[in-house]
């Protein structure tokens, strides 16, 4: 880690790290801990939240993932605005890419790709010839929430699945877990041809996380915990002289590809 300082300003005294010039400080290799990322897990909730969102629906193929962005929600201790809705039954939290698609789950937890994941029903699905998936922020129990509908069908066949994901919005109901919704008068069936399917949540590292054995019976709730922040380092250092402008800090890690660099606003004296 290195810290360079405005053109004219002189680093007097440090704390935490070494002088390094006249406007610069470093600091040799320290290992930090990482962040780690809370735990979800799934259990039965009560009554039933399957409500149709009235928003247009969003067409969806095969093998596709559309990308939308939220408001606010919370995720294993992590807070999130985006989402990747997968045609395959599942979301990633944070959005995805094509790379995070497959139709076929392997178990969970999982540390390859996709990870992050909630899977209300997670199998080889397809939209072509379907609804499609809404997105849309509805009231509910006090609370506001967040609803991922999916209308699909198992690919090469009409054979019809629709669930959701309800996603409360932070700070408005602290208390409430993600749920998974079914519609009671449709449970999903496990998909003809002897498909794998999997209904689950996973954290952001694929380190942990929860699957059903068989078939959702009703609701489902995703509680999850906190986890831990990852390590911190802090240093100080006195400036003399120099004009307004900015602290430009770099530093490298084995975990982390290229060089993060951090400019930080300085004001004159």
């Amino acid at each position: 880690m290195a810290s360079r300082f405005p053109s004219g300003a002189a680093v007097g005294h440090v704390t935490g790290a070494s002088r390094t010039s006249l406007d610069t400080i470093g600091r040799s290799k320290v290992t930090l801990a990482g962040i780690t990322p809370g735990k979800p897990s799934l259990s039965t909730a009560t009554g039933s939240f399957y409500q149709r969102p009235d928003a247009t629906a969003d067409p969806i193929g095969d093998e596709e993932i559309i990308n939308y962005d939220t408001p606010e929600f919370q995720y294993a201790g992590q807070a999130y605005t985006r989402i990747g809705v997968t045609s395959d039954g599942y979301l990633v939290v944070g959005g995805g890419t094509g790379q995070d698609v497959t139709p076929e789950p392997n178990g969970l937890p999982d540390p390859k790709r996709p990870n992050n994941i909630l899977a209300p029903f997670w199998t080889d699905l397809d939209g072509t010839s379907a609804g499609g998936i809404r997105v849309d922020v509805l009231d509910r129990e006090g609370a506001r929430w967040i609803v991922v509908d999916w209308d699909v069908t198992v690919f090469g066949t009409s054979s019809a699945r629709r669930f959701q994901v309800w996603l409360p919005l932070t700070g408005v109901s602290p208390s409430a877990n993600i749920r998974y919704a079914y519609d009671p008068s449709a449970l999903p069936k496990a998909p003809p041809g002897g498909l794998k399917y999997l209904v689950g949540a996973e954290n952001v590292a694929g380190s942990a996380g929860d699957a059903l054995s068989g078939l959702p019976k009703g609701d489902l709730s995703v509680p999850t915990t906190a986890g831990k922040p990852g390590g911190s380092l802090t240093y100080s250092v006195t400036l003399t002289g120099g004009t307004a402008g900015s602290v430009t800090t770099s530093m490298t890690s084995s975990t982390v590809p290229g060089t993060t660099v951090l400019h930080t606003p300085l004001a004159a004296p």
